[in-house]
């Protein structure tokens, strides 16, 4: 239950950034911020904050990000950061386009 109700904040938050106007992206990289103080695990919101920093342009900062996700997963849960997370950094490593 405890999983189910981590997963749900951290796709909420994730939508709430979402919905903000492009032109507050600090408003949704601080909402990210907090909503990882919440819960450090939900990796959701690290992908997340990734994407914001990389649309902004800062790449350095994005994969700082990919970076803390990592090492807080590892420390905490034991467990590396999914597939998905290192497909992102890999991309930002790359200078890909992010979606």
């Amino acid at each position: 239950m405890q999983e189910k109700l981590r997963g749900r904040f951290a796709r909420h938050i994730a939508e709430v950034s979402r919905s903000l106007p492009a032109d507050r992206p600090l408003e949704a990289v601080q909402l990210m911020e907090r909503g990882l103080e919440a819960d450090p695990l939900a990796e959701e919101l690290y992908r997340e904050l990734m994407r914001l920093h990389a649309k902004a342009g800062r790449h350095a900062e994005a994969i700082s990000v990919y970076l803390r996700c990592e090492r807080t997963l590892r420390s905490a849960a034991g467990i590396a950061a999914s597939p998905e997370t290192q497909a992102l950094c890999h991309a930002l490593r790359q200078r890909q386009p992010i979606a």
